[in-house]
């Protein structure tokens, strides 16, 4: 009996039990025979609990990737917890099989996926495995977004998170924490009758991780409590963040958290106190910090059906969801300069300058914020904006201006702007908010870094010049690799979009696109109807355009090799 029960908690019969259940999973119905899946399960679990201990006990070097394996068996159990209490509910209670089964199948399936992981890879694999990633900023960071998407889309399954079981969709799910943690905006359901205030929360600690940056916040929290960084962590965040040195990275690392949540805290005491529609103070304290997060890290989700079209008149709340919106988009390294030119100058009277790149991303930003205010304004001044006095149709002009970079909330109906307002949107969204921001598009920076090279090449000039400083031209190459990368990038996903969606205007999946892709969820109405091949292309979209574009090139890239000659330049006629 003893060798029995040691051969079925073996690694060797572990995966014959994991086919073996999956296959009993979805041939049974979900009836009494069905326990036969969960008395598998067992045995798999306990399997995996004794080689862990046995592990744990044996291992002469780092535990913590044993506590990462234990972690994800636990998230594992939560899962097989939920489909048998569905099925003893099914079966013994007054549940409707119709509405059980599916959520069931879907817990079951999250199971046997964490647990084949957990089979396949021992804590040695897992070190090599973390090795990789750690030597590869930019694969560290894709690695981690499409980790806490997946994560966060089990989650947001959970009985707990949804207000009825029969509403279990994974696709769905996923696409909502992929917009959530890509601090995008566009959504499938309406979050606000959909989930649960659990689901809502879920989808909040998404936003803000998303948000701060998944990387910068892992490697940020060491300094804060005071422990050590390792040199690979502190040249990640030099890369993430785009500062020059040391020195600044950590100042920068810790700014970024205490930034952030001191921002959003402000935020949400004003909207709390701009908000007095809603009598239940528990309720406009939820929706204050929601809107404050979902505002500040530029994600544009909002608990209320239509969005922030109840709010066009009050001027104060949505003047603040504005703030947050421009904080959040300029970068950290813009608002720590910033506070630090403002404190210098009027508290300590010293004599201080805003950086190069404070003064391209302040400039571009209030050039395209008053730009897209005056072309709202005359487009739609007698179309969406006709019943609005005066007063009112510039305070949302203003607000349609500032949202494509990259927030996604309005206070204008979308499905009535015109054609020409539209295209002006499009363009916004595809520039985005400015680098090391919550936001995505190409960036501030690399839309100023094109115009200046135009200018220089109007004027005939060699040296590409701003505020009296050369732009080197490796910064010049990058801004049109950006441009170039991202663009085409847009093209394909409209391409296989247009495939899967054949129903759908053009110009709505164009605008889905690029509002996926600049990370902004401003939508035509199209999001919901997507089908499930489409909702999995703008979910790529929207990974892409918020770890950017070079990232993922990055990855494909060789490294640089120094050939020992050179070709003999040649000119070819441009234009």
């Amino acid at each position: 009996m003893n060798n029995l029960l040691n051969y079925l908690i073996s690694p060797s019969a572990r995966i014959f039990l994991i086919i073996s259940g999956i296959l009993l999973a979805s041939v049974l119905p979900v009836k009494i025979p069905y326990l036969s899946v969960f008395v598998v399960n067992v045995f798999i679990v306990a399997g995996i609990a004794i080689e862990l201990i046995r592990e744990f006990r044996t291992t002469t070097f780092s535990k913590k990737f044993i506590f990462f394996r234990i972690a994800v068996l636990v998230l594992a159990l939560v899962f097989a917890f939920e489909s048998f209490l569905l099925f003893f509910r099914t079966n013994f209670a007054s549940l409707d099989i119709r509405l059980t089964q599916a959520a069931i199948r879907t817990y079951l399936t999250y199971f046997y996926l964490l647990i084949t992981f957990i089979s396949i890879t021992q804590s040695a694999q897992l070190i090599k495995i973390f090795d990789v990633i750690k030597s590869s900023p930019a694969l560290a960071t894709v690695v981690s977004f499409s980790t806490v998407i997946i994560i966060g889309a089990m989650l947001l399954t959970l009985p707990v998170s949804i207000v009825a079981i029969e509403k279990v969709s994974f696709i769905d799910s996923l696409f909502i924490s992929a917009s959530a943690t890509c601090v995008t905006g566009l959504s499938t359901v309406d979050i606000g009758t959909y989930y649960t205030r659990f689901g809502q929360v879920i989808i909040l600690l998404l936003i803000q991780t998303g948000g701060i940056g998944i990387i910068t916040l892992a490697l940020s929290l060491p300094i804060i409590i005071g422990s050590q960084t390792t040199f690979t962590q502190t040249m990640t965040i030099r890369d993430l963040t785009g500062v020059r040195t040391v020195r600044e990275v950590l100042s920068v690392a810790k700014a970024v958290i205490i930034s952030t949540f001191a921002i959003e805290a402000a935020g949400a005491v004003a909207l709390f106190f701009a908000e007095e529609s809603i009598e239940d103070t528990t309720l406009r304290l939820f929706s204050a910090v929601f809107h404050s997060v979902s505002a500040f890290c530029n994600a544009g989700f909002s608990i209320f059906s239509n969005n922030l079209e109840g709010y066009a008149l009050n001027y104060s709340y949505i003047s603040t969801i504005m703030i947050l919106i421009i904080l959040g988009g300029i970068g950290f390294p813009v608002t720590n300069n910033l506070f630090n030119f403002i404190k210098e100058r009027l508290f300590l009277r010293k004599k201080s300058n805003l950086s190069f790149h404070s003064k391209i991303v302040l400039t571009t930003t209030t050039g395209l914020i008053l730009a897209g205010t005056i072309l709202f304004l005359m487009l739609e001044w007698n179309n969406t904006l006709g019943q609005q006095e005066s007063g009112s149709k510039l305070i949302n002009s203003l607000f349609m201006a500032v949202t494509p970079r990259t927030a996604g909330f309005n206070t204008i109906r979308l499905d009535g702007i015109g054609s020409a307002t539209i295209l002006i949107i499009i363009v916004l969204m595809f520039i985005g908010a400015s680098p090391s921001s919550t936001g995505g598009g190409i960036k501030t920076t690399t839309f100023a870094t094109m115009l200046f090279s135009i200018r220089a090449l109007i004027r005939n000039k060699e040296d590409i010049e701003a505020f009296r400083r050369t732009i080197p031209i490796s910064s010049i190459y990058k801004a049109l690799n950006v441009a170039f990368i991202s663009f085409a990038i847009i093209c394909i996903s409209i391409f296989f979009l247009s495939l899967t969606e054949k129903d759908k205007d053009l110009i709505k999946i164009i605008f889905e696109v690029f509002s996926a892709f600049g990370t902004v969820g401003l939508s035509l109405g199209i999001t919901p109807q997507l089908t499930s091949m489409g909702k999995i292309i703008i979910i790529l979209t929207m990974l892409i355009g918020r770890i950017g574009p070079l990232t993922v090139a990055i990855i494909f890239t060789r490294k640089k090799v120094a050939g020992s000659y050179k070709y003999p330049e040649d000119h070819i006629i441009i234009g």
